[in-house]
């Protein structure tokens, strides 16, 4: 199977293997990294992103120019010293994240129609390769 290539016959793929990372703290209580698997099928690209215990409005998508941009911003509003439901935090490390990771695009991706799904924990973006560049077909042999 031939790879999509960006300029320069570049295998598509090699970004993937050194994304832009960009990960942060948010409040610098907390932080966390993103996992990501990407992947190119005969149509379509996919990522998919583990992010357990999200829901789905912490979750953002970006697009800018041929960068995919994934973040996620979870803020409790819940302080220390404070009591709710009966207790008592001392100390919460766990009450904010934020974490975002980039992938660019090779240019036969088709940025504007991409779908974006997420179901137990899991991100998944679908994103079409655009209808001429598709660039390999299976060649049966006889």
């Amino acid at each position: 199977m031939a790879m999509t290539s960006f300029s320069g016959g570049q295998d598509a793929f090699a970004p993937f293997w050194n994304p832009t990372r960009d990960v942060a703290h948010g409040t610098g209580k907390s932080g966390r990294d993103m996992h990501l698997d990407v992947m190119e099928f005969e149509n379509t690209f996919e990522i998919r992103a583990d992010l357990p215990g999200m829901s789905k409005n912490d979750i953002q998508v970006h697009v800018d120019n041929d960068v995919v941009t994934v973040s996620v911003e979870k803020e409790d509003k819940r302080g220390e010293d404070k009591e709710e439901q009966g207790v008592r935090y001392h100390r919460m490390e766990r009450s904010s994240q934020f974490v975002r990771r980039t992938v660019r695009m090779p240019e036969t991706a088709n940025l504007d129609e991409i779908k974006a799904k997420y179901d137990n924990g899991v991100l998944q973006l679908n994103i079409p390769k655009k209808e001429e560049e598709r660039p390999w077909q299976r060649i049966n042999i006889q």
